[in-house]
């Protein structure tokens, strides 16, 4: 399953890349987001490996997250896998006119096992859950 969302922050190219790089301005405004520990290689950089905690409403998940290619503001691509999953996430930055913004979120996501069963049921969760976590970088950014 792919999805993308687009949305437009009030700030410039270069604070917004910055923020997404860092893992405890993360915390503040990823909703479900509980611990990131770095493992191996260059933090956040191609093949990098962090180990995620995350509350999701199906419960607690423990995720390995490796960084595939950091070029901020063009892209920066993760792979998450998890228990039944695999999905990928490109955040992008296009700059609109040096104050303001354009964050586009690209995601891709393998399901496997039982929950490639119930893949239909969760595409609408997985729809809102992006935008919310889209709309929840925009208000965390433009009150910096």
């Amino acid at each position: 399953m792919k999805f993308r969302f687009e949305v437009e922050i009030a700030q410039p190219v270069d604070l917004l890349s910055k923020l997404l790089l860092d893992p405890d301005v993360t915390m503040k405004w990823l909703e479900g987001l509980r611990s990131v520990k770095h493992v191996s290689g260059e933090f956040r950089q191609p093949g990098a490996v962090s180990k995620v905690v995350f509350d999701s409403p199906a419960g607690r998940m423990l995720i390995t997250e490796t960084v595939i290619s950091n070029s901020l503001p063009e892209e920066y691509i993760m792979r998450y896998e998890g228990q039944g999953y695999v999905s990928y996430s490109n955040y992008q930055l296009e700059e609109l006119d040096g104050k303001n913004t354009k964050f586009i979120i690209n995601q891709q996501v393998e399901l496997k096992g039982a929950l490639k069963l119930a893949g239909g049921l969760l595409k609408g969760t997985m729809t809102r859950q992006l935008k919310k976590s889209a709309e929840s970088f925009k208000r965390y950014a433009e009150n910096q």
